[in-house]
């Protein structure tokens, strides 16, 4: 079933409350809280109508990140061109999010390296699919994760199937 949590994670930085409480500290964590909430409910609302339209769950299933951001691009354009006959913004959204997501789960290993299918036209060596910025964060995460990739059963399946 699983181990049982003895210890909390703990940075050992406090932060003391006026009463006496004290807490470890946000630092170097991700301020979820500060996330404009019109866009996540715009991120939703689109999770909701693709949900409807292909399954709740089916983009997990992966795809390459190359689909992700043509049609980000596309939905781009479409909307700065003037085109409000779908919700174009929010799609580039959504689909910016899944090129993000696939992103991270190439590098965590949780989707296979051909999902990173994008052309390199700056040099002759591929790119890392994460920049610093991203890598150090993403492995901070893995690192403190007592289950060392909590995705890795999630996804099997996907990997398995596009290797």
């Amino acid at each position: 079933m699983g181990e049982i949590v003895i210890d909390l994670k703990d940075t050992g930085t406090r932060q003391e409350f006026t009463t006496g409480a004290v807490r470890d500290t946000a630092a170097g964590k991700p301020l979820l809280e500060l996330l404009p909430s019109w866009s996540l409910m715009a991120w939703a609302w689109v999770m909701e109508a693709g949900a409807r339209t292909y399954a709740a769950r089916n983009w997990e299933q992966g795809m390459p990140m190359s689909r992700y951001l043509a049609s980000a691009h596309r939905h781009l354009e479409l909307y700065r061109m003037g085109f409000r006959d779908e919700p174009h913004l929010w799609q580039a959204l959504w689909n910016v999010g899944g090129a993000i997501h696939t992103a991270v789960l190439v590098h965590i290993g949780g989707y296979p390296d051909a999902f990173y299918d994008l052309p390199n036209h700056v040099g002759k060596d591929r790119p890392p699919v994460l920049g610093e910025f991203e890598r150090v964060r993403v492995d901070a995460v893995m690192k403190s994760s007592k289950d060392g990739n909590p995705t890795r059963p999630v996804f099997e399946k996907a990997v398995e199937e596009n290797r």
